[in-house]
């Protein structure tokens, strides 16, 4: 492939590009502007993601300290593994990839507040 081919939709032009859109993209991008199906979705992913961040977090934190991780199938099948899997530093590490997720899940609601409030001004 060669760089011709790949910058061909591009057209230079006083140092900035421009693309060139065919009608058909055109309209299509004036109806979802239009319709906002686009900021909808993207809010219903950036919940979603939170939701999943906060559950895998609260999961990671809590998860290595129930009699649950000391007899599960995983430990029973391969006895070596045991020790580390029952060692308190790692399970503390596991607990920390829990608090990341959380500190992760908690940014991504302080940004998705701010960025719906710069949405609703921008509309």
């Amino acid at each position: 492939m060669t760089l011709r081919r790949v910058f061909a939709p591009f057209q230079a032009g006083f140092g900035t590009w421009r693309v060139k859109r065919s009608a058909a993209w055109e309209s299509r991008l004036q109806t979802a502007g239009r319709h906002g199906n686009g900021r909808l979705m993207n809010k219903l992913l950036r919940i979603f993601y939170i939701l999943f961040c906060f559950e895998v977090g609260i999961f990671l934190l809590v998860f290595p300290w129930l009699r649950l991780w000391e007899t599960h199938g995983l430990l029973l099948q391969f006895p070596a593994f045991r020790t580390v899997m029952m060692n308190n530093f790692f399970r503390g590490a596991v607990s920390g990839l829990g608090i990341v997720n959380l500190v992760v899940g908690g940014v991504e609601v302080v940004t998705f507040g701010k960025r719906s409030k710069s949405d609703q001004s921008r509309a």
